[in-house]
C-alpha cells in the first residue's frame, strides 16, 4: 500500500502560495483526491484482512434457520401443552409471544 508523505499537506500549501488564490480549488482537489486514494487502500485492505468468514451462497439450505424453526415448534407446542394442562393458558401465549420475537430478530439479523 502506497504511504502518503507527511509533508504532503506542506506540498500543498507551498503549491498554493506559489500559484496564488486562484489556483486554490485544483491544489486542494489534488490533495484531497491523493488523500481519498489512501483512505480507500486502507478500507480495501482492512475489509481484506476481516474477510475470514465464509458467505452462505444464495440457494444453499439455511440449516440454522431451519433447526431454529423446528425447535420453535417443538418447544411452543410443550410450552403450550404443560400451560393449557395446568389451566394457564396465559402462560402458552406469553410463551408464543416469546417464540415468535426470537425468530423475528435471527431472520432480521440474517438479512
Amino acid at each position: 500500500m502506497e504511504e502518503l508523505p507527511r509533508d504532503e499537506l506542506e506540498a500543498a500549501i507551498a503549491a498554493r502560495r506559489e500559484l496564488g488564490r486562484e489556483h486554490e480549488p485544483e491544489v486542494a482537489d489534488a490533495f484531497l483526491d491523493r488523500i481519498e486514494k489512501q483512505i480507500d487502500a486502507r478500507v480495501e485492505e482492512q475489509l481484506a484482512r476481516n474477510r475470514y468468514a465464509p458467505q452462505r451462497r444464495a440457494g444453499d439450505p439455511d440449516w440454522a434457520a431451519a433447526l431454529l424453526g423446528i425447535s420453535s415448534l417443538g418447544i411452543g407446542i410443550g410450552a403450550t401443552g404443560a400451560a393449557t394442562s395446568q389451566g394457564q393458558g396465559w402462560v402458552a401465549a406469553v410463551a408464543w409471544v416469546a417464540i415468535i420475537f426470537v425468530n423475528a430478530l435471527y431472520h432480521r439479523h440474517r438479512s
